[in-house]
């Protein structure tokens, strides 16, 4: 019986969405590529070597299968025949028969029901060729696997009448063993169709007599194994040996009325019938049959395979192969399992052999890509279409499609082979999604312009789809790539149709992980160009709407990005930012293109800038429309239009909402939600310069910002709820760019990072000030939290005080500090320093352990608040310390400071080691307090000499100078290199500056010592004392003892003792400014021995300057050395 067509069905109504190549909208299915079939149907994918297609004509248990109520119904096989155009499948109750290039989605379906017995066993059917020029309809031959009856029915249109009818003619039975079953039938018309068993026996059905009527007789070509026949008697369940099968039977060449079948088992074994048949029943000549074993001729050249390894070859296909000139070449497909270390691998092979009479000759084979489908139990199917130029091979879900490199097997004019040179071959592989179940096969060759050499394939779920592969011509030919196996052409193509064909439910269009990063990154930056500047096959040669075209080729980025996060795992972040910053020019130039193509006078407006711009810079070719023109080829440049656009406008003084406008489009829209989306929460993804930078497009939006939002701004009249929306998109824009750019400048270590943080700082505070002064507090500390600029959300819960209680904001505060930790609480402090509020941090925050933390941290630039939070903690060491820090730093080069800073470190010092006594850290603590004391030592010593100066000008500092000085108070016994060696730093002195401790002693030695200034030299001795390094100790107390010796008393009259009494002679030694020196000085000091040093080696050296010579004087002459220990003894027994 036959189904009745329907009327068509809208492609669009079906259960799976397609796209239809005869559409010709702007939408991204329809592309460029040429489509050379009459029969497309709807394209799932498509480049420029293949397409995939559903083809639109569905029978009605495929029809049943698709819809959601029919998608457990069983199919059990099916197939589609290239001579008749038709197609079967087998269900468990009918068999349809429908021409599946029908264009009509209900085709006439000829149905033939299968009774209760068939519907119990697996049935085949085969289609054979039309009888006559009275009718085109194919045959159909039904056979029953298990019982072997094979009904033939000459027509199928014919057939429900001629099936009532009970007739022998059409009606025979394959005798099967008991336990044997057909496993596989084949057309080899004109002689007949061949079945093979599991028994491996293959038996030839003749379906017609010598006048070409049905007619049903078999011919045994091969008998079934000798163990089969034995053991089959036994066992229901005997079979060949497992994997050991019929896998192929090909119709072979024909001359006259002799037709050769091709019979091929997996374990190699090559059979070559020769069936006669001029008497119009099949005869076969079997001691002409060609029988080799194909195994050995392979096992012995596999290239790939580890030496050692152990290997089983199954032979999975085997097709004739035509060549111009040559005969007898086949190419078989090989599946060989080879096993190392206990570990199986499956590879496939397309081996070349030539086999006659002479034998078997391999040519060589080629090793196909790996498919994840491949597998122990899969078995993979091979076709090659006419004109043999490519191989299909089904592995699974898989099609694998192979160029074969046949130019090597032609021959000259002499008959020899040709000599050519390898040249690499295009090779691709179409994968279906697992959901697609295949039921299956058939081939189309290639017919002139209707019928491109393609692959058939019958699905239970997807109805038929064709994998065409186009035929290469001469233009394809000289635009093809140089090596059509490169991994960038071949993956570009992938990435490609995965973008464009996105809604093709039908396709895999996932990749191995088997690229390089730098593989991928080429791929992906060709498709990125193409699309930007549209010049991409896969989208319409034109849009007649720009606002399309900027869409659609947004979309296909946004694909491109999901289609390398979901492929190339471990690399995708490397990846995808120039994909993302090329969308972002797409979504900016989308939201400028709606301002200008808006139809109002603003819009006119703008477009005739944006036109005189174009213009200007020439950045589009002469054309009748340069600003679709510029939109549609030149978008990577969206980003130099619109800086000079705002230029033109702010020069102009344009509307400022229409300002802001343009940068929320450009900024937020086209940048933020495209970073938020896939770049700006991947860690992976390292911070960089965005393209915003390669002009000053941010200076301009800045600019453009503080003349709309600034404090003096009254750009808007009324500040409508879109306005607030805008500021807050636009300050979070601004944020994120400048932000992102510093951080990436931190990573490099870029020399323009401090101009870019300057600006930064500069600027976030208008940001913040805008919100603020628009009443969006709770905005703006929410992007204040977002980007961690604390220190803007520190000042904006300040602001808050004047408006709400106190302790609302600390509470705040506290909240803040909970969630962030010490990043805001350093911020806060440090915003309180900046905000002289020093009393809130030492009273809000003194048990705050981030106060500590940042006050370590910082503890040279707060110092002055540190040494107070120490003593607040009782921590006195610490204080003790940051005093001492802070008494050295140049900020307090102020002596009254710095007396003050150390007389406290001093304090704080003693109270720790008194709190911790007997601990290894109170020596330590010791040492500081006599470091301290040292310092303080001289601190006050120079105090003490500033302030008996400063009286003699009534404390007026600025009269202190060194002429004041040279004229009033320097010893006039020194020599000239003394005066000057004061004058260097006597302006720090004047000035109440710190002074080392070496500047100290030459200035106290320079002193003429009278009235006030008697003890200058015991100072100084004193000062020389605080010096902790021993060698510039010796040095200065040798100083002092040198000058104290030579320029102040006067050792001629002291030592002149004849005319003077006792008393007299006494009484001018105690007047001595040395004796007065002595009486200051402790009788142990150290000094005393450089004292001693200094004679001794004066009474042996003359000396070189001055002042040495007549130290070498007075010893020698006048008995210093006698007198100086008479007057030490002096002091000493005074001071006892």
């Amino acid at each position: 019986m036959f189904k009745p067509r329907k009327f068509d069905r809208d492609p669009s109504l079906a259960s799976v969405k397609y796209s239809n190549v005869d559409l010709t909208t702007d939408s991204a299915q329809s592309t460029s590529f040429f489509n050379t079939t009459a029969f497309a149907g709807w394209e799932l994918t498509k480049n420029d070597k293949y397409c995939v297609s559903r083809l639109p004509a569905l029978p009605v248990l495929l029809e049943s299968t698709m819809d959601a109520d029919g998608a457990d119904e069983i199919i059990f096989n099916g197939y589609a025949d290239h001579a008749t155009k038709f197609a079967l499948v087998v269900g468990p109750k009918a068999i349809n028969v429908w021409p599946y290039r029908s264009t009509d989605t209900s085709p006439l379906t000829f149905e033939f029901p299968l009774g209760d017995a068939q519907s119990q066993e697996l049935t085949l059917a085969i289609l054979t060729r039309p009888s006559g020029p009275v009718t085109m309809d194919p045959g159909l031959v039904i056979i029953e696997t298990i019982q072997g009856r094979v009904r033939f029915y000459e027509s199928v249109q014919h057939a429900p009448a001629l099936g009532i009818i009970n007739s022998a003619n059409i009606e025979t039975r394959v005798d099967l063993k008991n336990g044997e079953y057909i496993t596989l039938a084949e057309n080899v018309e004109p002689a007949g169709i061949v079945v093979a068993t599991n028994f491996k026996r293959v038996v030839l059905v003749s379906l017609r007599d010598v006048q070409g009527s049905p007619s049903l007789s078999t011919v045994e070509l091969t008998g079934p194994l000798r163990a089969l026949r034995l053991f089959s008697f036994f066992s229901s369940k005997t079979g060949s040996e497992a994997g050991d099968e019929i896998v192929n039977i090909r119709l072979g060449g024909s001359n006259g009325n002799e037709q050769e079948i091709i019979v091929q088992d997996s374990k190699g074994t090559y059979k070559k019938f020769y069936c006669n048949l001029a008497n119009g029943r099949a005869f076969v000549d079997h001691k002409k049959t060609l029988h080799y074993n194909l195994t050995p001729y392979l096992e012995n050249n596999i290239d790939g395979i580890i030496p050692g390894a152990l290997i089983n070859t199954k032979f999975v296909g085997i097709w004739n192969l035509n060549v111009a000139g040559a005969k007898n070449l086949h190419t078989a497909l090989v599946s060989v399992e080879s096993f190392i270390n206990g570990t199986a691998e499956i590879i496939l092979l397309l081996v070349t052999l030539k086999i006659d009479q002479s034998g078997v000759l391999l040519y060589g084979s080629h090793q196909l890509p790996k498919t994840p489908s491949l597998k122990e139990d899969t078995k993979p199917q091979l076709f090659i279409p006419s004109p043999g130029a490519t191989a299909f091979v089904v592995v699974g879900n898989s099609v694998i499609m192979t160029d074969l490199n046949t130019p090597f097997l032609q021959q000259n004019d002499l008959g020899e082979p040709s000599f050519t040179y390898f040249k690499p071959q295009w090779e691709d592989v179409v994968k279906l999604k697992p959901t697609v179940e295949i039921v299956g096969l058939g081939y189309e060759n290639l017919e002139g312009k209707s019928t491109n050499p393609s692959l058939v394939l019958i699905t239970k779920n997807y109805g038929v789809l064709r994998v065409e592969r186009f035929p290469e011509t001469t233009q394809s030919k000289l635009q093809q790539v140089r090596d059509p196996t490169d991994p960038v052409y071949l993956l570009k193509s992938h990435m490609q149709q995965a973008v464009f064909y996105r809604l093709s439910e039908a396709m895999d269009f996932d990749v191995d992980p088997i690229y390089l990063l730098e593989d991928v990154n080429a791929g992906v930056k060709s498709i990125v160009d193409e699309v930007m500047n549209s010049l991409s096959s896969s989208l319409p040669p034109i849009f007649s709407s720009t606002r399309d075209s900027l869409l659609t080729r947004a979309n296909a980025l946004r694909e491109l990005v999901v289609f390398v996060q979901g492929n190339f795992v471990e690399f995708w972040p490397l990846v995808i930012p120039q994909i993302v910053d090329a969308l972002e020019k797409l979504d900016a130039a989308q939201h400028l293109w709606a301002l200008i193509d808006s139809g109002s006078a603003e819009a006119a407006l703008l477009k005739e800038r944006i036109t005189t711009i174009i213009q200007e810079s020439r950045y589009v070719a002469s054309s009748t429309d340069i600003v679709r023109s510029f939109f549609t080829y030149e978008v990577e440049k969206i980003d130099i239009l619109t800086t000079e656009l705002l230029k033109s406008l702010q020069s102009s003084n344009y509307s400022d909402r229409t300002v802001i406008k343009i940068l929320i489009g450009v900024l937020y829209e086209g940048v933020l939600k495209n970073e938020a989306r896939y770049v700006s929460d991947v860690p992976e993804i390292k911070p960089t310069k965005h393209w915003l930078y390669k002009t000053d497009l941010l200076d301009v939006a800045c600019t453009a910002f503080q003349k709309a939002y600034g404090s003096s701004s009254r750009a808007f009249d009324t500040f409508s709820s879109q306005d607030r929306l805008d500021l807050v998109s636009l300050c979070e824009a601004l944020y994120y760019t400048i932000t992102r750019a510093i951080q990436a400048m931190q990573d490099k270590d870029d020399h323009n990072l401090a101009s870019y943080v300057n600006w930064y700082r500069t600027n976030r505070k208008v940001w913040i000030a805008a919100l603020l002064k628009h009443g969006l507090v709770e905005e703006a500390k929410a992007i204040a939290e977002k980007f961690q600029d604390f220190f803007s959300l520190a000042y904006i819960l300040e602001t808050e005080r004047d408006s709400i209680p106190n302790d609302v904001v600390d509470n705040q505060i506290n909240q803040y500090i909970e969630v962030h930790g010490y990043e805001f609480a350093s911020k806060l402090f440090e915003h309180y320093m900046k905000a002289d509020q020093v009393q809130r941090i030492l009273l809000n925050y003194k048990h705050n352990k981030y106060l500590d933390q940042f006050l370590r941290a910082n503890s040279k630039r707060h110092a002055q608040v540190a040494w107070i939070h120490h003593l607040q903690c009782k921590d006195f060491e610490n204080a003790s310390k940051v005093l001492n820090s802070l008494a050295s730093r140049k900020e307090t080069d102020n002596q009254e400071n710095r007396e003050l800073c150390l007389s406290l470190a001093k304090l704080t010092a003693i109270a720790a080691k008194f709190d911790q006594h007997g601990t290894p850290n109170a020596m330590n603590l010791e040492y500081s307090i006599i470091e301290t004391e040292n310092n303080l030592v001289a601190v006050r010593i120079q105090n003490h000499l500033h302030e008996i100066l400063s009286g003699f000008v009534q404390n007026k500092k600025e009269l202190i100078t060194m002429e004041y000085f040279q004229q009033n108070f320097v010893n006039p016994n020194l020599g000239e290199g003394a005066t000057e060696e004061v004058s260097s730093f006597f302006d720090r002195f004047a000035n109440q500056k710190v002074l080392t401790k070496e500047q100290l002693i030459a200035i106290l030695t320079s002193v003429k010592p009278i009235g006030q200034l008697k003890l200058v030299f015991s100072d100084a001795l004193k000062v020389s004392l605080t010096i902790e390094n021993d060698l510039v100790f010796q040095e200065q107390a040798t100083k002092v003892w040198l000058r104290l010796l030579t320029t102040t008393d006067d050792w001629d009259k002291i030592t002149d003792t004849s005319e003077n009494t006792d008393d007299v002679n006494k009484a001018k030694v105690r007047d001595s400014i040395f004796f007065h020196t002595l009486s200051q000085l402790e009788g142990n000091s150290e000094h005393f021995k450089y004292l001693d040093v200094l004679l001794s080696n004066a009474e042996k050296n003359p000396g070189g300057d001055a002042i040495e010579k007549k130290l070498h004087r007075l010893v020698t002459e006048k008995s210093l050395k006698l007198w100086v220990e008479s007057i030490k003894a002096d002091v000493i027994a005074l001071t006892r």
